[in-house]
């Protein structure tokens, strides 16, 4: 195999006169073992290097760093996190569609698992219009109108959107409640506190906030709201 022990020494005897030696050679053997000891040791550095230096083949710490180098302190590896995991929100980052209104639903429902509501003012698909049909406003784009459920439309709220995302119920470990519930019984097992990084609920509400800021076009501002 390229890169072993005995690679090296039988690379070194092909080069060396056949007639020097006969058809057993310990003494050569044992010196050419040493001499490929450390080419071998200094091919599998090189090796690691070359894997650690590449996104599809980084791992450990290595793969922190890629994270850290590309998007500094946004994407980090989280509490029991695997490379895999890890390397696949590198991934997508680098890939991420940005500043438009589908950049915005894809990444926070991507993020959260639960479809999101975006409302834009000076947007008539939002807004609708004045004393116009459902059914109009549908062929035109829209949806709502004057006396329809919907939004209110304006013009004086330029560059921003209300954003309403909904974050997924945390499911706590057994023997866990919150503040003042009913929990544990005679004879039953210990019980605790509920909390965040005992369970699932893995994205935060820092989360959704920085990853809105990250799709989000500069200048525009995000009014956002999590359930």
């Amino acid at each position: 195999m390229i890169g072993t022990r005995p690679y090296f020494v039988n690379l070194m005897k092909a080069v060396l006169p056949t007639r020097w030696f006969g058809e057993t050679t310990p003494v050569l053997d044992a010196l050419l073992n040493g001499f490929s000891a450390m080419w071998e040791h200094t091919y599998q550095g090189i090796a690691y290097i070359r894997r650690q230096s590449r996104l599809v083949s980084a791992s450990g710490m290595w793969l922190d760093l890629i994270g850290e180098d590309l998007f500094g302190s946004v994407v980090q590896r989280r509490p029991d996190e695997n490379d895999s995991d890890l390397r696949t929100r590198i991934q997508d980052e680098i890939t991420r569609e940005r500043c438009t209104r589908n950049a915005v639903a894809t990444a926070i429902t991507s993020l959260t698992g639960n479809p999101i509501s975006i409302f834009e003012p000076g947007h008539p698909r939002d807004t609708g219009g004045y004393r116009s049909h459902p059914a109009d406003t549908q062929s035109a784009g829209g949806g709502v109108a004057y006396g329809t459920a919907g939004g209110w439309g304006s013009l004086t709220l330029p560059f921003q959107f209300f954003l309403h995302a909904q974050r997924s119920p945390v499911k706590t470990t057994i023997s866990s409640s919150g503040w003042n519930q009913t929990f544990g019984a005679y004879g039953g097992p210990g019980t605790g506190f509920a909390s965040l990084k005992v369970g699932n609920g893995s994205v935060s509400t820092r989360d959704i906030y920085a990853m809105a800021s990250r799709v989000t076009p500069a200048a525009v501002i995000a009014w956002t709201k999590i359930q």
